[in-house]
């Protein structure tokens, strides 16, 4: 059998080998902080912040140990947000302690989606005055 290193039986097997401290080193966190805003042409804007602890700091650490290419370090952003949206553009992305193993890993990125809402006379809840209904387009 594999063990990987977030599944729960890995962690019991190394908390019994080594104590409770090894766990709490196991264990992930990952939080984001967003703010968006849906203007009256259908745009949605928005600004992201996560913030990943633990396994989830190494992971990502590790995926992009061997990116040098801006172009290459934002593609992990990039399916993240395809997952939720069609069609969008990356404004903006950095990355918050890459190397340094004692910070949380940071991504900071902005993101713009034309066309993320159409007009349907009904407003919806956090849009503003604008009266658009968020329904994702098709690609």
């Amino acid at each position: 059998m594999i063990y990987r290193p977030t599944s729960a039986c890995w962690r019991r097997r190394l908390a019994g080998a080594r104590g409770a401290a090894a766990t709490a080193l196991a264990r992930e966190r990952r939080t984001s902080h967003r703010t968006h805003e849906l203007d009256e042409s259908g745009v949605l804007r928005g600004d992201v912040q996560e913030i990943r602890t633990g396994d989830a700091a190494a992971r990502q650490r590790f995926a992009l140990r061997t990116s040098t290419v801006d172009t290459d370090r934002i593609k992990p952003v990039e399916l993240m947000v395809a997952n939720s949206l069609a069609t969008f553009r990356l404004t903006k992305a950095t990355i918050a302690n890459l190397q340094d193993t004692s910070k949380p890993f940071e991504w900071h990125y902005s993101l713009e989606a034309d066309k993320y809402a159409k007009l349907s006379g009904r407003p919806v809840a956090g849009a503003g005055r604008a009266s658009w209904a968020a329904v994702e387009q098709p690609a």
